[in-house]
């Protein structure tokens, strides 16, 4: 029972996924005639990521990114990539689900980095090296996991000073109370600046 239910779902998957990249095809006719690699991608992908139902989520997130629908189409990128990482004992080196996992965080960086998400494109470079154990992607390789760890702390530190300079107080320096004298002759008051007292200079003395 539950392998006709997987066999169900696999082919209702399929059929999704087949409409869904009619739509793309249609809506950039001339793209996936220039670049044929492109062909090669979308039938390896379909090979590893139709058994698990999410074929069709990635071609609906490929749609999303052509219309110019980027949160969308990186917000599901991000389910598949999480779905796939839970596979950690498939997660070999020579293994299909390495390769297009690999594929696939290198995506959603560069959505990332286009849509000017750097705190997020940085911590999913990090993601990458932790679960795949690589410095770089190929998408982007000048951008490698030291200068994400640099990225990230630079942007920590501008949050942190920013919230300090929302919370911090200047304190202005106390004023000495001036003491007032009284002039006995003519009843006016003079201020008495505050400070020690003046020693003249002496003079010479005529010997």
């Amino acid at each position: 029972m539950l392998r006709i239910k997987s066999i169900g779902a696999g082919i209702i998957d399929l059929l999704e996924s087949f409409s869904l990249l009619i739509l793309m095809v249609l809506s950039v006719p001339y793209r996936i005639c220039r670049r044929l690699d492109g062909l090669v991608n979308i039938f390896g992908l379909a090979k590893t990521l139709l058994p698990r139902g999410l074929f069709a989520a990635f071609i609906r997130s490929r749609l999303d990114q052509r219309l110019g629908n980027l949160d969308q189409s990186i917000s599901i990128l991000n389910y598949i990539i999480g779905a796939l990482e839970e596979e950690k004992s498939a997660l070999t080196k020579d293994s299909e689900i390495y390769r297009w996992l690999l594929y696939l965080y290198g995506v959603a960086l560069k959505a990332q980095i286009d849509r000017g998400r750097l705190e997020e494109a940085a911590m999913l470079l990090v993601r990458a090296n932790s679960n795949l154990n690589v410095n770089y992607l190929n998408h982007m390789p000048e951008f490698d996991v030291k200068a994400a760890h640099i990225l990230k702390a630079g942007i920590a530190a501008s949050k942190l000073l920013n919230d300090n300079k929302a919370c911090s107080i200047v304190v202005a320096p106390e004023k000495e109370p001036s003491a007032s004298i009284t002039s006995s002759k003519r009843g006016t008051t003079t201020a008495k600046k505050p400070g020690g007292k003046v020693i003249p200079f002496p003079t010479p003395i005529r010997t």
